[in-house]
């Protein structure tokens, strides 16, 4: 009887553990982690979210987090309602969509994720369209990296304005004292040792100014009869 009624029991705990693992790999795939490295460690990010950390203003580079955002906004909404054509179909032409998406961000969009560029017809004809075709989807994947890529922009932002507060700062007056001193006493001890070491070596090669006394200028060793 109890061996009938603990093996269901048992079937059902490892399943759970079975399932429970499962969940948290997926967990930490999209949380940028990958299974089986060690805790911490980041797994090696793909080429889209190389493109959108790229800085430095260069062609195809993006260069300001608001573009970053509502590349954001926009693959968000095609995750949450992949039916809705409105979410599919972004007006480029648009002076406010234009500043934000001209450039680096569309190149990303089409190059990674699948939006094409499109001339509008009809009514539409003088009209530019970012459109997401029907075969073509975002992923909540796809989302979390250019999430993930907003907070790293953001960071960086950040640490570049305080790095460049702290270089415009002018150092406290004991502070600036204390490095001269340091300074001071480094080259204070360089040049005692450049002269320690050259007199240890004008010694053992006998060189101008040394005065070295061998046996022989005192007559030790020498013979009477020499």
């Amino acid at each position: 009887t109890n061996k009938s009624t603990s093996a269901p029991h048992s079937f059902h705990f490892y399943s759970s553990l079975i399932y429970i693992s499962r969940i948290l790999s997926v967990s930490m795939v999209y949380a940028g982690y990958a299974p089986g490295t060690s805790s911490g460690a980041y797994a090696e990010i793909s080429d889209l979210s190389k493109a959108l950390r790229s800085t430095g203003g260069s062609p195809g580079m993006i260069s300001n987090v608001a573009s970053l955002e509502t590349m954001l906004k926009i693959c968000s909404n095609v995750a949450k309602a992949p039916l809705e054509l409105k979410f599919r179909r972004i007006r480029l032409t648009n002076p406010k969509v234009a500043a934000l998406l001209d450039g680096a961000p569309t190149q990303i969009l089409t190059t990674f994720l699948g939006w094409t560029v499109e001339a509008g017809t009809g009514e539409e004809t003088n009209e530019t369209f970012l459109t997401l075709p029907a075969d073509k989807q975002i992923n909540q994947g796809n989302v979390r990296e250019i999430f993930d890529a907003v907070e790293f922009r953001k960071k960086k932002a950040a640490d570049d304005a305080r790095a460049a507060a702290a270089r415009k700062k002018p150092m406290d007056p004991e502070k600036a004292k204390m490095m001269a001193q340091l300074e001071a006493d480094r080259k204070e001890r360089a040049t005692r040792e450049a002269v320690t070491k050259d007199s240890k070596n004008q010694w053992h090669k006998g060189g101008d100014g040394a005065q070295i006394t061998r046996a022989a200028d005192v007559g030790i060793g020498c013979s009477k009869g020499g």
